[in-house]
Formats: C-alpha cells, structure tokens, sequence
C-alpha cells in the first residue's frame, strides 16, 4: 500500500531524514477483510484525501511517506 501511495504522489522517498516533520494518525482506517483490488483502490483514495486534508492541499512538500500499523495493546 505504500508504495502505492508513493506513486499517487510521485514522490522518490529518498531523503537523509529518520524522524517525521508530521504524523497524522488514522485510527481504524487500515481495517478490512480482504484483499481485494477494490477494497485497496479505495483505501487509496482515502488515504490520499486524508493526507491532502492534513497538508491543506501542499503535497509538493512532501517528500517520504511512511504506513505502519500500531498494535494496540
């Protein structure tokens, strides 16, 4: 999925930074059954307006992008 995303926003992901400028946190976004194509096309899109939402639209700053998922205890 990130390297989807990656794509989506064309960016090359290298860069000399470890730590994030932000972090935007997206509880109970990457919760689905299946592994289907559609199901993926449309976290995508999600993910993509969630992270245009966040940035107000400035994606040209953007220069790595980074999906984990947390384990919740």
């Amino acid at each position: 999925m990130t390297f989807k995303l990656v794509k989506v926003f064309k960016l090359s992901q290298k860069t000399e930074k470890k730590e994030p400028d932000l972090e935007i946190e997206l509880k109970n976004y990457a919760i689905y059954c299946e592994d289907y194509e559609i199901a993926q096309y449309s976290m995508l899109r999600v993910l993509k307006m969630k992270i245009e939402a966040e940035l107000c639209s400035n994606t040209n700053k953007l220069t790595r992008l980074n999906l984990f998922k947390r384990m919740e205890m």
